[in-house]
């Protein structure tokens, strides 16, 4: 019978958190995930009162689609875009998000 060699301890282990962050880096993922964790912090961007009324739906490209619950919600924010673009950089200045885009909810 083959005796076993002795395995011996890894000299620099690298946490998973950190291989993970370089392969999503790496394929180009880490622009994505800035950018979706704008949603989480809808809320703190716009406030409570607004965030009732609408919500982030998605990412084109680098324009960020946000649904409102009615057409005068859509104007409203609509108005207020370049200070939720202001604030957005404010909380995350790399999240690539360049632009928004208002729309009504459908029913």
């Amino acid at each position: 019978m083959k005796k076993r060699k002795k395995r011996e301890p890894l000299k620099n282990p690298k946490a998973v958190s950190e291989i993970l962050s370089g392969v999503l880096s790496g394929r180009g993922f880490d622009k994505k995930i800035r950018q979706y964790s704008i949603f989480e912090a809808w809320g703190e961007i716009v406030g409570p009162t607004i965030s009732k009324h609408s919500r982030p739906a998605k990412m084109q490209g680098d324009t960020l689609i946000v649904e409102a619950k009615s057409a005068t919600w859509v104007q409203e924010l609509t108005f207020m875009k370049s200070m939720i673009l202001k604030k957005i950089n404010e909380i995350s200045a790399n999240s690539g998000i360049s632009d928004i885009r208002f729309t009504q909810q459908k029913k």
